[in-house]
């Protein structure tokens, strides 16, 4: 791959032959390789070691994306009622959130987040969950 390189050696026909070679990985993760390329990339020329990065003379058609090639997909009436079924068995104070995600399709950060309050997609805060996890809760009667 780029291993055997020289960073000042690194053209962008390399970057192309690395992208080839892992086509057949997901794009999620032929896009984190391009992404720690580039980071370290940016350093070497922060520090003076090259002039140019050779990832900026990609196309935009040449950088892997940052999707998933398959859809997500529902689930069928029979397995609805089996996790139904199971909710209910074995964690019955939960079913109720359990079959709504199940009937929604919402996935499970989504589902905290609008628990909490903020629009799915946002990076929780650690500080402000661990101190909420910290706050007693009041019983009601």
């Amino acid at each position: 791959m780029v291993g055997h390189l020289r960073v000042q050696g690194l053209a962008v026909t390399d970057v192309r032959r690395l992208l080839v070679e892992t086509a057949t990985l997901a794009e999620w993760s032929r896009y984190g390789m391009l992404r720690v390329l580039r980071q370290v990339l940016k350093m070497a020329r922060d520090e003076g070691l090259i002039v140019r990065d050779p990832t900026e003379a990609l196309q935009p058609h040449e950088r892997p994306k940052q999707r998933s090639r398959r859809k997500g997909r529902g689930l069928s009436p029979a397995e609805l009622d089996k996790v139904i079924a199971t909710a209910e068995q074995h964690v019955p104070g939960f079913a109720p959130l359990i079959v709504t995600l199940a009937f929604t399709g919402m996935r499970a950060r989504g589902a905290r987040a609008a628990l909490a309050g903020r629009r799915p997609g946002l990076r929780d805060d650690p500080p402000a969950l661990a101190a909420h996890a910290r706050r007693p809760h009041a019983r009601r009667a």
